[in-house]
C-alpha cells in the first residue's frame, strides 16, 4: 500500500524520483516506467522490498526517459549478472544486476510516497487538500505501476525486464486510459544528456555526453583470466545444457513406486512408523549358514590383512584375494545354485565391516565388486542365459567393475563420449570411448560399461545409454593408465580404453537404451555398502578414542574429563550408535525385499559418510600429534601403531564415491518434491500452455485445500508411542517434523517456484532435516530392540536419547537456515570470484599450485 506522507526521506534512502502527481502516468513496462513530465518538479518514491531472493533492490528515476534502474547496480567490472545459480539472466547490458543490499535491514514490500523539490531543502504544500486530492490519484496510478514491476520483477528476483506480468498491467493500465497499448513503451533514449541530467549510479551525476545511458563501458580483461564467450551464446549453451542434461536424468528415473518407502511418506508429512516397527527377524537358517563364513572371514582378516602394509606399499596381494576367492567372498550376495552362499544384505554388510576393519583398499575390491560390479546387475536385470553365463563365474572369483565416470562426465551422464553402434551387418556392436577412475577395473576379469547408442524408434530417450558386459580380455580394451591417491592406496583403480572393441549382441544388459536406469536402480542397494564400511570405522575410531582419553592424563585428570575432549567423545559415541543402527536397519528393509529403498539407501549414504568424516576427524583431534603420525613412525619409536590418520584418509573418498553429497542431496530432493510436481508441475513450467496451467492450478486447488491443513493438525504429544518409555518424546517430535518438513517443503515451492531447483541450499538443508530424522527413527527402533532383548541394560536408551537430542538441535538449525540464511551473498561472492575479481587474494607471491 503507497501512503502519503509530508516526511522527508531518511538520510541514506534510495530514492525513485517520480513527476508531480497531477501528470499523468502513462504506463509501465516490466522494469521501466514513462512519464511526461517536465524535469523542474519531482516526488519521491522510496520502494523497499523483500524479493523471493531475499535481495533489496533500489531504484530511481531517470528524466527525461521516465526509467527505472537499479540503483544500487554494482559496477560494470564486477561482471555480477545475477543471483540465479544456474543461468545468466537477460537485462545485464541495462545495468539492472542482482545485487544484495547490505546497508539497510530486509522488511515486507513497503513503498512510501514523499513531495520534495530536489534543488530546495524544504517542504511546503502550496493549498490545503491539494496533497491529499493529487496524492489519492497518484497511490492508485503508483500502486498499479508496483504491482507490474512486483509481479514482473521482485517476484522473479532477476531485476531484469519482465515481459509477462507486469508488461500485461502496463498495457491494461493503458487500455482504462483510453490510450494505444503501445503507447507505454518509453521514446527512444537521446544520445546526450538533456538538462537536468539523466542521473547515473551515484545521485547528481550525470552521465558522459555522447554515451547511451544504457551502455555499459568493457569489462576489463584481467591477466590470466580465459577468454569470454558473447553472452548471447554462453546462455544459450548453457540453457542447452541443462536442458539436455535434464532430459536424460528424467528419462532414467524411477517414476512408479509399486513398493513401501518410508521417507517418501515421511517428506510428505506422514509418519509411517508401523512400516518398520516391528520388522520381522532375520531368518534364522540364513543367519545360520551366515554365522561360519563370518567366522572364518574374520580369522583370515586378522591373520593375513595388514593396513598398514597396502597404504606402504600401494597394492593388495593376489594371495589375498585368492584367499578370499577360497573363503566365497566375491560371491556373497549370489544364489547358492549359481555357485556362491546365498546370503542377506546383513551379512554382506557385516562382511565388509570385517575386511575394511582391517584394510579399507581390500573392502574396496569386495564392494566394488558385488555392489555396482557385475553380479548386482546381472542378478536385478539380466536374462537367465546371462545368469547361467556369468554369475558361476563370479561366484568363483572373477573380479568385476562399473564403468560410467569419463575425462568430462561425473554426475551428469548427458555428456557421455564412450559410444557404442551397431556393426554394418548387424551381428555385433562396436565400442570406443575412454572410461576414467574404474575401481577394480585394471585387475578385473569382468566390466559394465556404459555407452552411448544411436536413437531409435523404441528405444528409451533422445540420447539413450546402454550398459554392456566387456571382457577386459577382449582385444582393443586398454588399461591406459593406473591411478593413485590420497587413501585407499591399495585399490586398483585406473583409465580404461577401448578401441573398436566388438561386443557380441547378447552383452547388453536389460535392454538398449536402458542402461541408466540400471545403474540408478542398482545403485539403490549398492550404495549400502558405504555405510557398513563408515559403521565399522566408527566403532574403531571411538575405541581408540576412548582408550587415549581415558590413560591420557594432562592437567591432573584424564584429558576425556576435560569438557572440550568429553563433548567430542560423546558426539563420537552418539554419532557411532546411530551409523550403526541406521546400516542395520536399511538392510534388514532390503532383505525383505518390500520397500523400495533409493530414498533411504540414498539419505544413509549421505549422513553416514558425513558423520563417519567427523568421527575420524574428532578422533585425530583427541589423539592430537599422535593421531596425525603414521602407524609406521609410531612403532618405528616404540608406540602402538595406531593408523588413525590412514582413517581419515581412506574416509574422506566415501563422500564422493558412488554419488557425492551434493549430488544425493539434489536426487533426493527431486524425489522430495515429486508428489507436489505431480499436482502442480505445470504451474511452474515455463513452457506449459495456459490451457494446461489453468487445469493445474484447479487440481493443484482442491489437492491441497485438503492436504495443507492436515499437515498442521497431528497428534505429535503425549501418550502417543508410549511404548518406547524413553524414547517416546523423541519419536513424537520425529512425528511432528514430518508434517513441519512437508509443510517447509511446501512453502519453498510456493515461494520460489520454478527456481527451487537453483536454490540448492535450500534443498540440502531440507534433505538434511529428513536424514536427521530417519537416523532418530533408526537408533529408537534399534534400542526398544535390544532393551526388549535386555531390560536389566539400559544404555541403549541412554545413547539413543543423547544421540537424538543432539539431532533435535541439528534440525532446528536446518530449518531456520532455509529462509533465513546469506546463500544469496554468498552466491554472488562466488560469481565474482569466478569472473577473477578477487585474484589479487590469490597473487600473494607464493607461486602457483
Amino acid at each position: 500500500m503507497v501512503t502519503p506522507s509530508s516526511k522527508r526521506a531518511p538520510s541514506g534512502s534510495q530514492v525513485v524520483r517520480l513527476p508531480r502527481p497531477d501528470l499523468p502516468l502513462d504506463g509501465v513496462a516490466g522494469s521501466e516506467f514513462a512519464f511526461e513530465s517536465p524535469p523542474d518538479q519531482h516526488r519521491e518514491l522510496h520502494i523497499r522490498g523483500k524479493t523471493e531472493r531475499d535481495e533489496m533492490t533500489t531504484w530511481e528515476f531517470a528524466h527525461p526517459v521516465g526509467e527505472f534502474r537499479r540503483k544500487d547496480a554494482p559496477q560494470a567490472d564486477e561482471h555480477l549478472e545475477t543471483d540465479d545459480p544456474v543461468l545468466n539472466r537477460q537485462g545485464h547490458e541495462s545495468g539492472r544486476d542482482c545485487q544484495r543490499h547490505e546497508s539497510e535491514p530486509q522488511h515486507d514490500l513497503e513503498t512510501r510516497l514523499h513531495r520534495g523539490i530536489p534543488s530546495e531543502a524544504s517542504e511546503r504544500v502550496d493549498e490545503p487538500g491539494q496533497e491529499e486530492r493529487s496524492g489519492h490519484e497518484m497511490m492508485q496510478r503508483i500502486e498499479a505501476a508496483v504491482r507490474g514491476v512486483v509481479l514482473g520483477g521482485f517476484a522473479r528476483g532477476h531485476g531484469r525486464r519482465a515481459s509477462g506480468w507486469g508488461e500485461r498491467a502496463a498495457r491494461a493500465l493503458a487500455v482504462t486510459r483510453g490510450r494505444s497499448p503501445g503507447s507505454h513503451l518509453p521514446p527512444p533514449r537521446p544520445t546526450a544528456a538533456a538538462p537536468g541530467g539523466v542521473l547515473s549510479r551515484r545521485a547528481g551525476r550525470p552521465h558522459h555526453e555522447g554515451r547511451d545511458p544504457r551502455e555499459r563501458p568493457a569489462r576489463p580483461v584481467r591477466q590470466g583470466s580465459p577468454p569470454l564467450q558473447p553472452r548471447s551464446a554462453r546462455m544459450s549453451s548453457t540453457a542447452e545444457g541443462i536442458r539436455q542434461s535434464r532430459e536424460v536424468a528424467e528419462s532414467a528415473r524411477e517414476k512408479g513406486w509399486e513398493k513401501a518407502s518410508f521417507m517418501r511418506d515421511f517428506f510428505q508429512g506422514r509418519f509411517r512408523l508401523d512400516l518398520l516397527h516391528p520388522l520381522p527377524p532375520p531368518d534364522p537358517e540364513e543367519q545360520a549358514r551366515a554365522s561360519p563364513f563370518l567366522a572364518s572371514l574374520e580369522a583370515f582378516a586378522r591373520d593375513h590383512l595388514d593396513g598398514d602394509a597396502v597404504d606402504r606399499d600401494g597394492w593388495v596381494p593376489e594371495q589375498v584375494l585368492d584367499g578370499l576367492r577360497e573363503l566365497g567372498a566375491f560371491g556373497i550376495k549370489i544364489p547358492e545354485r549359481y555357485g556362491g552362499l546365498g546370503l542377506s544384505q546383513l551379512s554382506y554388510a557385516r562382511a565388509l565391516g570385517i575386511v575394511a576393519g582391517r584394510c579399507a583398499s581390500t573392502g574396496a575390491f569386495l564392494s566394488a565388486h558385488q555392489s555396482i560390479g557385475v553380479p548386482q546387475p546381472v542378478l536385478l536385470f539380466g536374462t537367465d542365459a546371462q545368469k547361467e553365463r556369468w554369475l558361476p563365474r563370479i561366484a568363483r572369483g572373477a573380479l568385476s567393475a562399473f564403468a560410467l565416470t569419463e575425462p568430462e562426465v561425473g554426475s551428469d551422464p548427458a555428456n557421455l563420449a564412450t559410444e557404442a553402434r551397431l556393426s554394418d551387418d548387424g551381428s555385433h556392436w562396436i565400442l570406443n570411448g575412454e572410461k576414467l577412475w574404474c575401481t577394480n577395473g585394471p585387475r578385473a576379469e569382468l566390466l559394465v560399461v556404459m555407452a552411448r547408442t544411436p536413437p531409435r524408434e523404441g528405444v528409451r530417450g533422445k540420447r539413450p545409454i546402454t550398459a554392456f558386459v566387456v571382457e577386459r580380455s577382449w582385444e582393443g580394451v586398454e588399461v591406459a593408465h593406473t591411478c593413485h591417491f590420497m587413501g585407499l592406496k591399495g585399490i586398483s583403480n585406473g583409465v580404461l580404453r577401448f578401441s573398436d572393441v566388438k561386443i557380441p549382441l547378447d552383452h547388453v544388459l536389460l535392454g538398449e537404451g536402458e542402461g541408466l536406469r540400471l545403474a540408478l536402480v542398482t545403485l539403490n542397494t549398492g550404495r549400502l555398502s558405504l555405510p557398513a564400511f563408515c559403521a565399522t570405522s566408527g566403532r574403531l575410531l571411538l575405541e581408540i578414542s576412548r582408550r587415549w582419553a581415558a590413560s591420557r592424563v594432562q592437567w591432573g585428570q584424564p584429558v576425556g574429563r576435560h569438557d572440550a575432549v568429553a563433548q567430542k567423545l560423546g558426539r563420537m559415541a552418539a554419532d557411532t550408535y546411530a551409523m550403526e543402527a541406521g546400516m542395520e536397519l536399511t538392510s534388514r528393509m532390503a532383505d525383505l525385499d518390500t520397500f523400495d529403498l533409493r530414498l533411504e539407501a540414498a539419505l544413509t549414504k549421505l549422513w553416514h559418510t558425513e558423520t563417519a568424516w567427523r568421527v575420524a576427524n574428532d578422533a585425530l583431534q583427541i589423539r592430537g600429534g599422535r593421531g596425525y603420525e603414521t602407524a609406521d613412525s609410531l612403532r618405528g619409536r616404540g608406540e602402538e601403531g595406531i593408523p588413525v590418520e590412514r582413517a581419515l584418509r581412506d574416509l574422506r573418498i566415501n563422500l564422493i564415491f558412488e554419488g557425492t553429497s551434493e549430488i544425493m542431496r539434489l536426487f533426493i530432493a527431486r524425489e522430495a518434491v515429486d508428489p507436489h510436481l505431480q499436482v502442480a508441475g505445470d504451474l511452474v513450467d515455463a513452457k506449459a500452455p495456459p490451457s494446461k496451467r489453468l487445469q493445474a492450478l484447479g487440481r493443484a486447488g482442491v489437492h491441497y485445500a485438503g492436504w495443507y491443513p492436515t499437515r498442521w493438525v497431528g497428534w505429535g504429544w503425549w501418550p502417543r508411542y508410549g511404548e518406547f518409555g524413553r524414547l517416546a518424546p523423541q519419536l513424537r517430535f520425529v512425528e511432528r517434523t514430518s508434517r513441519r518438513l512437508s509443510r517447509t517443503v511446501f512453502h519453498a515451492m510456493v515461494r520460489h517456484g520454478a527456481g527451487l531447483e537453483r536454490r540448492q541450499a535450500v534443498l540440502g538443508r531440507l534433505v538434511d532435516v529428513g536424514a536427521e530424522a530417519f537416523l532418530m527413527t533408526a537408533v529408537c527402533l534399534d534400542a526398544h530392540r535390544r532393551m526388549a532383548a535386555d531390560p536389566s541394560d539400559g544404555s541403549p536408551g541412554e545413547l539413543a536419547d543423547t544421540f537424538c537430542l543432539q539431532a533435535r538441535r541439528r534440525i532446528g538449525t536446518h530449518f531456520r537456515e532455509v529462509f533465513g540464511n546469506d546463500d544469496v551473498a554468498t552466491y554472488a561472492a562466488a560469481r565474482r570470484t569466478l569472473a577473477g575479481r578477487y585474484t589479487w587474494l590469490e597473487d600473494q607471491g607464493v607461486g602457483s599450485v
